[in-house]
């Protein structure tokens, strides 16, 4: 169920349309939505400035868009299903325009060692990271829409037009894989999941 203040957003965002106070309309989107776009697409992998452009085509595309939208409620999915298509068009394009780069060149811009000698700490991230990476697709991002970003099982149910059982059990098989491979406990049933 979308919180109150994600349908009020979305009114706000409507009515402003509707008064042709297409600035403030704008406004309304950019401030609310752009630093949780920008985590979405850092989670991602993507450095800030790359992020800022995606959050910028998401943002545009949401204002394009957003008088079609046939329900307030609808909001938050809805923009976050732009947001994953503003990716996954990005991650097309990167794969179409790619250049081939020398291994070792990579390998010398890396900083193996975290900041403030946090090894073991990194290396735990980076396990964690490494293993939902290798979830499949669809338990990967209902695990990332209910975590990193917070929505509900009916909202990520709507964002991947699947049905609220599938969800739960993606997530329940996610974080069964996830404890699995890397050997600690998760949280039990209350916790993010």
């Amino acid at each position: 169920m979308p919180s109150n203040s994600e349908i009020a957003l979305a009114k706000a965002v409507r009515q402003a349309m509707a008064a042709i106070d297409v600035e403030m309309a704008f406004r309304v989107i950019d401030v609310n939505m752009r630093p949780r776009l920008a985590r979405y697409f850092r989670a991602h992998g993507y450095p800030a400035d790359d992020a800022d452009d995606l959050v910028q085509n998401t943002l545009a595309r949401v204002f394009q868009g957003v008088q079609h939208l046939e329900h307030e409620s609808k909001f938050m999915p809805w923009l976050f299903t732009i947001a994953r298509n503003v990716r996954l068009s990005a991650i097309e394009q990167r794969h179409r325009t790619i250049s081939e780069v020398p291994i070792d060149s990579v390998d010398a811009e890396r900083d193996p060692s975290p900041p403030g000698g946090e090894e073991e700490d990194q290396a735990l991230i980076d396990e964690v990271w490494r293993r939902i990476a290798e979830l499949p697709a669809q338990q990967r991002q209902c695990l990332m829409l209910r975590v990193r970003d917070g929505l509900a099982y009916e909202e990520i149910a709507r964002t991947l037009q699947l049905s609220v059982h599938t969800v739960r059990n993606h997530l329940a098989q996610a974080k069964k894989s996830l404890r699995r491979a890397i050997g600690r406990k998760l949280p039990e049933g209350g916790g993010s999941l």
